[in-house]
Formats: C-alpha cells, sequence, structure tokens
C-alpha cells in the first residue's frame, strides 16, 4: 500500500487495481466539510472485493460506502474525517450484512477527497467448521443489534444435542460434523432480519431471535429440530435420532439489571440443563429460580470438602426389622447434611450435583468410613 499513498491517484485510471488479490476499492468523499457517510461514494471496486461482498461491479460503484459496509454512526464516520484531514491510516471491524460476517477495512488516504480501502474478512469472529459466527463474533453483534433496536424483545436460545459423545464414538468424527452442518444450517434457515446464529463449541448452538411469545419461541425451536432430523434421515436408512435440549432466556427492553449479552446466555443455559433431563427434544424458559438453584449446586459443590472436615455430613441410620423373629438385623446408611448457613440439605437436593461434579466417590468413602 505505500506506492498507493505516494502515486497521484485517479479514478479513471483503476484498471491498475484489477488484478490485485486483496479486495479493494476506491472511495470519494463529495462533501468534505460534513463529512456525511451518504457522500461517501464507492468510485471503483476490483475484481476481489466484488467477489468477496458477492455483487457485480455495476452493483457496487457510485453506490454510498455506508450501504456496502454499515458506517451508519459517528464514530465510525470520525474515522474517515481523520483518515482525510490527517492523512492517517485506519483500521475498524464492522458486520457485513450481505456477507453475514465481520470484516476488517483498512483505508488509506490516496488524494484529496480520496480514500482507498483494504477489506478482508475476518477469522477472529468465525467458526472454522460451520462457518458462522463463533461466540466471540455472536456476542460483539448481539450488542450492536440491541443497540440498534432498543424497543425489541429478543429470546436467547442455548442448545445441544442430547449424548453427542455416541455419534463421534459410534460413527466417527466425520459424522458428527456433518451432523453439525445439517443442525446448523436449519436453524440459519429460521432467521429472519437482526437475528442470529452462532456456534460456541463441540454441539452447543446460540441464536437470538425476535421475541413475539413463549408459544412461538417453542415453536420455531421444534420446526428448526425437526427440519434437521428429516434432512438427516434422508442421508440414512439406518440413523442416529437427534435430539435436542434447549434452553431459552427473555430479554424484554427496560430490563432492570445491567445489559450483558454473556449473562442473557448464562441464564439460557440453566434452562438448557434443565431439559438435559426431559426425554425427547425439549425447550425450556429461564425463571429466576433456576439461576439461584444452580448457585446453590455450585456453593454445595465447592463446600464438600470443607463440610465433611468439619463433620456436617452425618450418616443417619435406618433400622432393618425382621418381623419374623422380632429382630433389629441391620441399618441401612443414610446421608444428611447440615449446612451452617442453609440448614438441613437433603440427599434429592445434593446428591445429582455430587454426580455431575464427579466427588459422589469422595462421598460414598467417606459414609462408608463413618459407617463401618
Amino acid at each position: 500500500m505505500e506506492e498507493l499513498r505516494v502515486m497521484e491517484f485517479d479514478i479513471e485510471k483503476c484498471q491498475y487495481f484489477d488484478d490485485m488479490p486483496t479486495p479493494f476499492c476506491a472511495i470519494e468523499v463529495l462533501d468534505n466539510e460534513r463529512h456525511d457517510p451518504d457522500n461517501f461514494i464507492i468510485r471503483y471496486s476490483n475484481k476481489a472485493h466484488n467477489t468477496l461482498v458477492g455483487l457485480a461491479k455495476e452493483e457496487v460503484e457510485d453506490q454510498p460506502f455506508w450501504k456496502m459496509f454499515q458506517v451508519m454512526n459517528a464514530s465510525q464516520t470520525e474515522i474517515y474525517r481523520k483518515t482525510l484531514k490527517n492523512n492517517e491510516s485506519r483500521c475498524m471491524d464492522r458486520y457485513n450484512e450481505q456477507l453475514g460476517k465481520f470484516v476488517r477495512v483498512m483505508t488509506y488516504p490516496l488524494a484529496p477527497h480520496i480514500c482507498g480501502s483494504m477489506i478482508k474478512v475476518i477469522s477472529d469472529y468465525q467458526d472454522n467448521l460451520m462457518g458462522c459466527l463463533n461466540l466471540k463474533g455472536f456476542k460483539l453483534r448481539a450488542e450492536q443489534i440491541l443497540e440498534a433496536n432498543p424497543e425489541q424483545a429478543y429470546a436467547f436460545w442455548y442448545c445441544d444435542i442430547k449424548q453427542f459423545k455416541y455419534v463421534n464414538d459410534n460413527f466417527g468424527y466425520e459424522e458428527g460434523n456433518y451432523i453439525l452442518q445439517v443442525l446448523g444450517e436449519k436453524l440459519t434457515s429460521i432467521l429472519g432480519k437482526d437475528e442470529l446464529m452462532g456456534r460456541v463449541t463441540g454441539d452447543m448452538f446460540v441464536l437470538m431471535v425476535k421475541f413475539v411469545s413463549e408459544e412461538t419461541s417453542e415453536q420455531r425451536f421444534h420446526a428448526a429440530v425437526k427440519s434437521a432430523v428429516d434432512a438427516y434421515q434422508e442421508r440414512w436408512s439406518q440413523h442416529y435420532n437427534l435430539e435436542l435440549a434447549g434452553g431459552i432466556y427473555v430479554y424484554r427492553p427496560g430490563e432492570s439489571e445491567r445489559r450483558s449479552v454473556s449473562r442473557y446466555f448464562d441464564y439460557a443455559n440453566s434452562a438448557r440443563k434443565l431439559a438435559k433431563r426431559v426425554k425427547g427434544n425439549c425447550v425450556e424458559f429461564f425463571k429466576k429460580e433456576m439461576w439461584e438453584k444452580e448457585k446453590r449446586g455450585i456453593e454445595i459443590s465447592h463446600h464438600l470438602k470443607q463440610a465433611i472436615e468439619d463433620g456436617e455430613i452425618q450418616p443417619w441410620f435406618q433400622p432393618q426389622y425382621d418381623y419374623r423373629h422380632g429382630k433389629l438385623i441391620g441399618a441401612e446408611v443414610l446421608t444428611r447434611w447440615v449446612h451452617p448457613e442453609y440448614g438441613n440439605i437433603y440427599p434429592d437436593e445434593f446428591i445429582h450435583v455430587l454426580e455431575e461434579s464427579g466427588q459422589i466417590l469422595e462421598l460414598d468413602a467417606y459414609i462408608w468410613e463413618c459407617a463401618c
């Protein structure tokens, strides 16, 4: 780009750039005083640029720059003002609607009222397998959408495939990847304007869709799952039965707590964990008590070692009686947890928490020792 910055730039002689492998366009600023984005006009774009954005040359040239790359706010406009005024290069990342991806636009001064832009897709925000946004890109784009649509309610979905490890172990990772791609394609197909899908990791997906009602959200979830299952079954007569667990958190404008996309997905994930315990395709809506219960479960698992040392966990003996001979013949050893803050914690609350955290063997060993 050093050559571009020092040469005398002439819009009429841009054929020189047609064979550049890097997507490039030249922007003319018609109003250099007000710096209105409507007056940033793309006067030239090379072949690589047109291929990247998926538009013909005539669809790009003589079009407003903001229309192509969503330069819609004052801070972004300021970047171009400084580029032209101070003869400095600028770089910014934006979401491109046409591509469904984040792009990095590096802008360089070329001549008075003219700047050039080198454009590339940013892999930092993309999922390598799916081609959709990864979690980092998803959160960034979700924040932008919420900011641009302050009156719109949204449902945040967090979903995964039940027993997905079984697929990889029995059919191989190639088949597992195919299932993920089919599911991702079907989830993407239900999205409308200002709605998103992304992949967290493995078989976990996140979505942000406009909220109308719980019934509508549930219908969309099951429709997407059915579409994915049908598409997969067309490939194999002997197939794996896809079952999804989904959790949904509903964001409503004017919420009292600070807006945080990360927190919304934590809430949706709490609901997903509950849906995992239900057979078949299931979606659960987040309720505040879920979050409190999960927090308490984490505190319980973290406190186990100290509870054993402090004698909070106690064996209770339930007698076994032989009525034919009128004798006490043994006892079943039960576990009770007397917590200093929560009081009595009963097994139906803490056993499954310790099973999920892998600490149940530690508890078993302790109770065996107490009983013996």
